[in-house]
């Protein structure tokens, strides 16, 4: 899963160099005839790695990075979810969301 993730990061920083935006169409892709990849998933990930690329972060820590900041977002939009309906006991559901087995892997 992660090396998908990276080709993706590589992909959309090559394209926003080249100018392309918004990116739909990845061509080093399907034997070099290109595949419009960017229209079937969800692009916000890729172009905010695609930029941490561009200012000069690797394309391998680019991809650490967004994942973290995946967790780290997931953590603080569960916080807000679970204040605006549990209340008190938001800080309990907060921290068992971001202890959960499936955010860690």
């Amino acid at each position: 899963m992660m090396i998908l993730k990276l080709l993706g990061f590589f992909e959309m920083q090559k394209s926003l160099h080249d100018g392309m935006f918004p990116v739909r169409w990845v061509t080093e892709s399907c034997y070099h005839y290109g595949y419009p990849i960017f229209n079937f998933y969800a692009p916000f990930a890729y172009y905010v790695g695609g930029f941490l690329n561009l200012i000069g972060i690797d394309a391998l820590n680019a991809t650490k990075l967004m994942m973290g900041l995946g967790v780290v977002f997931s953590g603080v939009f569960m916080y807000l979810f679970a204040k605006e309906f549990w209340g008190k006991l938001v800080v309990c559901y907060q921290l068992f969301y971001i202890s959960m087995l499936h955010i860690m892997l």
